[in-house]
């Protein structure tokens, strides 16, 4: 079915609704069933990254003539991944437990920052600022409670605390350790199925591929297959080359922490290289965790600004040399897309979803880019425009908005020609207006202002230097012309005032150095323009008409006007044509005319090669 067909209302609600239940269940699924999807997506993300890898080791050959194979092949890449995963996460680990147990004994030099910041922010003890400031220091960096011993030996019974006695209880040990274990069991546990999926998701990606390519192809078993195979070493390169890159960063980070003395410097890289697959803000995340912690533990302020300007510089340097280097282009998610899903991951799924929100909608990009039942998906989270600039201007000209108007024609314009512009944007527009007005979308009010907005662009498009006009093209009205080499010509519009709309245009377009162009009323009778080409003597008539429908009154007018001038020739441009106009034009040149275009372009190069001869026999009727 034609997704451009019409559909009634009550249709298209039922599919909208649709469309929400279907998201709503897909969204609770995945959040209640996120101990299964977890490891899941993660197995997805860790074999499209590993494919490049494995294939490259199958093409290995052990002793110049003994390839490795498949199944060792993933054996061998798989099992260095859990290597230098479970070493990653054991030193980061350190590193956290080292944190935790530090952190306090630099209680004093927090306190001491707070104060600093305190002073300098709020000199007044009274201020709100100062009062934030101390709830704040008390929050984090709670008084110590009165020395016990120090009261005794004064021998100072004021400063003695009462003596509270607690029965103590049974010992917590255990309950302690299972608070601490049960996490990282499940945590392990998630890791250990991606990794067992990931083998087999390996071993049996031609089974996999076939499984999909039955699932959506549709008959299609080529079209499908090729698509996905570039879909999915699109996705493999792209996921390979945004961790190495990410990596890279993070090792980078952490040398540039060691050199400044930052301490856990391995930390610090290890949350960069995870922070980094959060678009946009996660490296920012990043460097204020690290710039934060440098300030809260150092002894001045240079080692936190050092970090600030060595961390921002890496990042600038990455994102704006390396990776376009590298990507060549993106795949095409646009900025609010990547937000809104680093958000929705991150609800359903905690800080994995927000890690994986990257890879996972780029996954969901390509699947809507080259399967047709999964559309949606590339419209939603592409970053190309959602609507044809034709639709996107007749949608701004139906909304009176001038201005967006004006700038999809000088945004158009920069790359097109001026015919080409009004070939592939005004014109559809001003179809899209008719039919709309056929189907009682508009009054005739409301179709005059449109006309009215429609004809002010044109005018400000062809005035403007942007539009790529000449002064040849366009010259002023002062300027001479040569009688004797312009052509006379007139332009009819077939109908009403979108009719008018287009003869103008073609007007506009012609060259006045060789041409004399005459636009007759829309509200012309036909006997009145038979009477004013009696008059006028034209050489040339052009009957301009802009569909849907007027055929009819075209074949009139090329009977009438062929019948009583058979010398004239006789033109007819009937703009914006998407389907197939063979039987239309025979009948039109049965009732008269010689030449039937279906473009502006089209309509000026046969006008351009008619000019010579039309002046050569104007010269001859003279003599």
């Amino acid at each position: 079915m034609n997704p451009n067909v019409y559909k009634p209302d009550w249709q298209r609600a039922i599919i909208t609704l649709s469309a929400v239940v279907t998201i709503f269940f897909a969204a609770l699924l995945l959040y209640w069933a996120r101990a299964i999807f977890i490891p899941l997506a993660l197995a997805i993300f860790l074999a499209f990254v590993l494919a490049p890898v494995v294939n490259h080791f199958q093409q290995f050959k052990l002793f110049h003539y003994w390839k490795l194979g498949r199944p060792i092949s993933v054996i061998i890449v798989v099992s260095a991944a859990v290597l230098i995963s479970t070493s990653t996460l054991w030193l980061v680990g350190r590193e956290i437990a080292s944190l935790t147990s530090t952190l306090p004994q630099n209680s004093a030099k927090i306190k001491e920052k707070v104060v600093k910041i305190r002073n300098w922010i709020s000199p007044s003890e009274s201020g709100n600022l100062a009062k934030m400031f101390d709830e704040l220091q008390q929050t984090i960096l709670p008084e110590s409670k009165p020395d016990i011993q120090n009261a005794e030996t004064t021998g100072d019974p004021g400063s003695l605390p009462p003596t509270v006695v607690i029965e103590p209880r049974s010992p917590t040990w255990a309950g302690r350790i299972e608070a601490f274990i049960s996490p990282g069991l499940a945590l392990l546990g998630q890791l250990a199925f991606s990794f067992v999926l990931v083998i087999f998701m390996l071993l049996k990606r031609e089974d996999l591929r076939n499984r999909m390519i039955r699932l959506v192809g549709n008959g299609r078993v080529t079209t499908v297959t090729k698509a996905l195979d570039d879909a999915s070493q699109r996705v493999s390169r792209y996921l390979l080359m945004q961790l190495i890159i990410n990596v890279a960063f993070g090792i980078t980070i952490f040398l540039a922490m060691l050199f400044l003395g930052v301490e856990y410097a391995m930390l610090w890289g290890f949350i960069s290289i995870l922070l980094r697959y959060v678009p946009y803000i996660g490296t920012w995340i990043g460097l204020a965790l690290v710039a934060v912690f440098s300030f809260a533990i150092s002894d001045s302020f240079s080692q936190p600004i050092s970090v600030i300007v060595t961390y921002a510089t890496l990042e600038l340097i990455t994102g704006n040399v390396l990776e376009p280097r590298l990507f060549g282009h993106s795949l095409g998610i646009s900025e609010v897309a990547q937000l809104v899903a680093a958000a929705f991951w991150s609800f359903l799924w905690g800080p994995i979803g927000l890690v994986l929100s990257g890879p996972l909608t780029t996954c969901l990009l390509v699947l809507g880019k080259y399967v047709p039942q999964a559309k949606f998906l590339d419209i939603l989270l592409g970053d190309e425009p959602a609507l044809e600039p034709r639709v996107a201007f007749y949608q701004r000209l139906a909304a009176r908005d001038q201005d967006e108007a004006a700038e999809i024609i000088i945004k158009e314009s920069k790359t097109k020609s001026p015919g080409e512009v009004f070939d592939e944007v005004f014109i559809p527009a001003l179809s899209y207006a008719r039919r709309d007005e056929d189907l009682g979308e508009y009054s005739e009010v409301e179709m005059k202002g449109m006309i009215h907005l429609a004809h002010e662009i044109i005018e400000d498009f062809l005035e403007a230097p942007s539009s790529g006009l000449s002064s040849t093209e366009l010259p002023s009205e002062s300027e001479p012309h040569d009688s004797s080499q312009r052509v006379p010509i007139f332009l009819c519009p077939a109908r009403d005032e979108i009719d008018l709309l287009g003869a103008e245009i073609l007007s506009k377009m012609l060259d006045p150095k060789q041409w004399e162009a005459d636009i007759t009323a829309d509200v012309t009778l036909t006997s009145e323009l038979l009477e004013a080409i009696q008059e006028k003597s034209p050489l040339a008539i052009c009957i301009v008409s802009i569909p849907p429908g007027g055929i009819s009154h075209i074949r009139y007018l090329c009977k009438r006007i062929r019948g009583r001038f058979p010398d004239v020739k006789i033109l007819v441009s009937i703009w914006g044509l998407a389907d197939d106009v063979t039987a239309q034009e025979k009948q039109l040149i049965e009732a008269g005319a010689d030449h039937v275009e279906t473009t502006l372009k089209s309509m000026q190069q046969l006008l351009g090669s008619w000019q010579t001869a039309l002046v050569a026999s104007m010269t001859f009727e003279t003599r």
